[in-house]
């Protein structure tokens, strides 16, 4: 008998015995407890469960399968690979970076969603060093240090490392 790997492509399916569901019904009818001894003393024994073989399910409209053994004969469709699409499709393009929000949103007292970005970006970069728990929307001290040492990472100085972000920092942090 042949004896079905663990993940297989197409779908082969364990046929059993008739009488499977009736011992499940005959054993739930002692897991409540029976009238000789209270305690769910007596319980079916399972034995009608036994696998006797795999095969494909019978349906209407056939069988798609990816077994080349199948292939051109009648109740089955042969496709390469059973749940990929046989036709190549092309990679979906990477989200364009958010625009840059402006120079109003950082800085002292700023709070909002794209002081949140600017850390999260400035993580995945490598400069979350400067955070002890993790960037948030308010601006702090940390954000302007890792946000410096990115700017300084890039080869810039003086007021070009100055901290804050600008349209080519939010660019290249962002990409």
């Amino acid at each position: 008998m042949r004896r079905a790997p663990r993940c297989e492509e197409f779908p082969l399916v364990p046929f059993r015995a008739p009488g499977a569901r009736a011992a499940r019904d005959r054993r739930r009818r002692f897991r409540r407890g029976s009238r000789r001894g209270g305690r769910g003393a007596r319980r079916a024994r399972r034995r009608d469960a036994y696998v006797y073989g795999y095969g494909y399910p019978k349906f209407n409209e056939g069988v798609t399968t990816a077994d080349p053994s199948k292939r051109g004969k009648s109740g089955f469709t042969y496709k390469a690979t059973a749940s990929a699409p046989t036709t190549p499709s092309t990679p979906p393009k990477p989200p364009a970076p958010p625009a840059f929000p402006g120079r109003d949103k950082f800085g002292p007292g700023a709070n909002n969603k794209y002081v949140t970005q600017l850390g999260q970006a400035l993580v995945r970069k490598g400069y979350g060093r400067y955070y002890r728990v993790g960037p948030g929307p308010r601006w702090t001290d940390a954000d302007r240090n890792a946000t410096r040492a990115f700017q300084r990472a890039q080869g810039w100085s003086g007021s070009d490392a100055d901290g804050y972000p600008g349209p080519e920092t939010w660019r290249r942090l962002m990409k």
